[in-house]
């Protein structure tokens, strides 16, 4: 009885009715989707990675999603829009670091005397 009842629940359809799993896939084309799934899933990490430093994983990663908008959720559609518009995302991914770095000195400026500001300035 539990193995029928193990059995019902971990069907491929069943996991994708619950978002579990993305896609159903069938053996005959695990092979391609799983290239295309890998290759996009480094390509993603190598640019969440550097920002996340600055501004965590789930902010990065919102970050990358909204400049991929609908190429987000299609693997061989982010993976064309990254080759096409790599410079373009990564002066955004550059803009936003700069934006997150700008924001963590003003925070441990906040607490400073004005004088004491003056001096670190004329440090740099």
């Amino acid at each position: 009885m539990a193995h029928e009842f193990a059995d019902l629940h971990d069907r491929a359809g069943r996991m994708k009715a619950k978002g579990v799993v993305r896609d159903v896939l069938t053996f005959k084309t695990s092979r391609e989707y799983m290239y295309w799934r890998i290759k996009r899933r480094v390509a993603e990490q190598s640019l969440v990675k550097p920002l996340q430093k600055h501004v965590g994983f789930k902010a990065a990663t919102a970050q990358v999603t909204e400049l991929f908008g609908d190429a987000y959720n299609d693997d061989q559609a982010f993976l064309v829009k990254l080759e096409k518009d790599h410079e373009a995302i990564g002066k955004a991914l550059g803009s936003a670091k700069t934006t997150a770095l700008a924001a963590s000195v003003a925070l441990l400026l906040d607490g400073l005397t004005q004088d004491q500001k003056d001096a670190i300035l004329a440090g740099l």
